[in-house]
């Protein structure tokens, strides 16, 4: 099905900035260069662009572990688990689960929900679901760690004053 620009004439690529975010959008894109986009978008702050991106390359395949927890990374847009509404927390939880489910060696997708967990749960006095904190920390450390992905993952979500976090920064310097 052809795309149309404003003046309803046939394109193949459509081309929109935001910001400092270069979006393109392609007639059949492939999920692994809407991943490529949603996580340029998401470095740029673009976080429902990348978040549409990430989604989309979901439903095109499922089975991209790196694309949940991107988008799980997206709908935190910035923010500190703990001022996630519930239904976010549950949400981004779940996609975390989802790619721990594909890969559960993997420690990343386990230290992010380790961390998520810990921030939402303890910092808002609630008291935090199976898994637990403990489980996940224990699952992460049991998994594979990639130290540059970790260190990654900690500028992308940080959490000062986090106790978890300030022990994962500790260990990474």
């Amino acid at each position: 099905m052809p795309n149309f620009d404003q003046r309803d004439q046939a394109v193949n690529n459509q081309y929109n900035f935001v910001g400092d975010v270069h979006v393109t959008r392609q007639a059949n894109p492939e999920p692994a260069a809407l991943i490529r986009q949603g996580i340029a978008q998401l470095r740029g702050g673009a976080y429902l662009l990348a978040t549409g991106n990430l989604r989309e390359a979901l439903s095109l395949d499922s089975s991209i572990r790196r694309a949940y927890y991107y988008l799980s990374v997206a709908l935190l847009k910035g923010r500190r688990p703990k001022l996630l509404s519930r239904s976010e927390m549950r949400e981004i939880d779940e996609l975390l689960g989802a790619a721990i489910a594909i890969d559960e060696d993997d420690s990343l997708f386990h230290w992010f929900r380790a961390l998520l967990r810990d921030d939402y749960y303890n910092s808002n006095g609630l008291i935090c679901p199976h898994p637990t904190v403990s489980s996940v920390t224990a699952a992460a450390r049991a998994g594979r760690t990639d130290r540059g992905e970790l260190r990654t993952l900690l500028r992308d979500v940080e959490l000062t004053g986090n106790t978890l976090y300030s022990a994962l920064v500790k260990q990474l310097a």
